[in-house]
């Protein structure tokens, strides 16, 4: 059951970590979504859904300003809901954002926070983005690094605050102010009813075990491979040519060489070591 407005779930993860996944099997379960380009589950960093909240230009708005308009809007739509409410973030957690809070953290109803092993993610946040993998890797250590930086007016998102994959990973898993599932990318991937489960026990969620499978054969991978073959995916990257491109774990062992496997080691040896991913080399 939800308390008042606290309706907000955030989907929180480093790029490349699951994120779609979890968020098609959400909609699926709570929209009965059919389009995997309909997810009904926005971004946080969106602009598109502040511009129909005020229903007028904001490309001159400053960041600030929009940051401010952003607060109002997430509050008003989960005031609006009659069920717990997905927003996507790749943000790293923080409490404040220009003077004022990062979240609206009064109409939020907690997290779910997806970790992927650095060693896969590095593979596919590369192609992702058009780097080489070192390129990549050097990315991931890098505790400054921002998608959609203002630099055009015009751009479709707001600025995200990404910083390293560790660093990432450690704001949301650390924080006191929202309660948070951890969920590994990995043992979804093995075990998609267990984990999804979990996922509908946190969010209190009555739903029957055919709704529960279903939810799973529609987001299995090549139900969503077909899909993008037959219709495109709107968060596929221009670098790609595919979204839904690999679906098997641990094929960084037969991409990454011993050295690049070591750098991302060396740099993330901590978190790597805590979800127990040092056991996969």
């Amino acid at each position: 059951m939800l308390f008042n407005n606290k309706k907000i779930l955030w989907i929180a993860s480093y790029p490349k970590s699951g994120n779609t996944w979890i968020r098609i099997l959400l909609s699926r379960i709570l929209y009965n979504t059919s389009d995997i380009n309909r997810l009904n589950i926005p971004i946080y960093s969106s602009k598109y859904i502040l511009e129909e909240f005020v229903e007028y230009d904001i490309s001159e708005y400053t960041i600030s300003e929009l940051h401010k308009i952003r607060l109002e809007v997430f509050k008003e739509k989960a005031e609006q809901s009659t069920k717990i409410y997905p927003v996507k973030i790749h943000d790293a957690f923080r409490i404040r954002y220009h003077n004022l809070p990062f979240l609206p953290l009064t109409h939020t109803y907690g997290a779910i926070y997806i970790v992927r092993n650095p060693f896969d993610l590095c593979i596919s946040f590369s192609n992702h983005i058009g780097k080489t993998i070192d390129e990549t890797i050097e990315i991931m250590s890098n505790s400054k690094y921002e998608l959609a930086r203002n630099i055009m007016k015009y751009q479709i998102q707001l600025p995200q605050k990404i910083s390293s994959w560790s660093y990432n990973i450690l704001s949301w898993i650390t924080q006191k102010k929202i309660k948070t599932l951890i969920i590994r990318y990995e043992d979804l991937f093995m075990n998609t009813y267990k984990e999804l489960n979990k996922i509908i026990k946190f969010i209190n969620l009555n739903i029957s075990n055919d709704k529960i499978n279903d939810a799973i054969e529609f987001a299995n991978f090549n139900n969503l491979q077909r899909l993008e073959k037959q219709y495109g995916f709107s968060e596929k990257s221009v670098y790609s040519k595919m979204f839904f491109n690999v679906g098997k774990l641990y094929y960084f062992r037969n991409v990454l060489t011993l050295h690049q496997i070591k750098k991302i080691l060396k740099k993330n040896y901590s978190v790597i070591k805590l979800f127990n991913y040092d056991e996969i080399l």
